[in-house]
């Protein structure tokens, strides 16, 4: 293997043939909720990402898990948001968004939250993001939320042509 000499702002780097190389950050997907829908509050939920915006391997399930299951293993940057709306009914406490690894809490999970207690919101949602070890098997991460609503049902979803709520990722290494 050679070496690569990249030009940057008048700097140069030199990627020696012991670096690692990255040729490819697939598979990947992007998928996005297209519906708004109601959710169970005070209890946590399965986001329904249902319009894949791209799948390059096909290995997100779009229509019956919802789950992203790659068959390369490695390192996966992992992503997701959605919007919690409660426009109407209850003032919006917190809301909590996980992404498991394997289906449980117990295991592997990265977690984002965020409290509109002091600030009386009726709306909004944290991103959650992060770096997994898939197997390249049957590893597979999904996304869920957690509202809290001080009364009333929550929903979750896209308004207009927005992604408001999305799951995603692809292979970093």
């Amino acid at each position: 293997m050679g070496t690569l000499t990249v030009d940057n702002l008048n700097t140069s780097t030199i990627i020696g043939s012991g670096a690692p190389l990255i040729t490819s950050s697939t598979p990947a997907f992007f998928a996005r909720k297209s519906t708004l829908s109601s959710i169970t509050n005070n209890s946590r939920n399965k986001v329904e990402c249902q319009t894949e915006v791209f799948d390059s391997a096909g290995q997100y399930d779009n229509s019956t898990n919802y789950r992203f299951t790659p068959q390369t293993a490695g390192k996966y940057y992992v992503f997701a948001q959605s919007q919690l709306i409660s426009e109407g009914q209850g003032t919006v406490q917190w809301m909590l968004h996980e992404i498991f690894k394997n289906g449980t809490s117990s295991g592997f999970r990265i977690s984002s939250y965020i409290d509109f207690r002091n600030t009386n919101g009726n709306g909004g949602g944290p991103l959650c993001a992060g770096i997994f070890d898939m197997n390249g098997t049957d590893d597979y991460v999904e996304f869920y939320c957690y509202p809290g609503l001080s009364s009333g049902t929550p929903s979750i979803g896209n308004t207009g042509n927005n992604m408001d709520t999305f799951f995603g990722a692809f292979r970093i290494g």
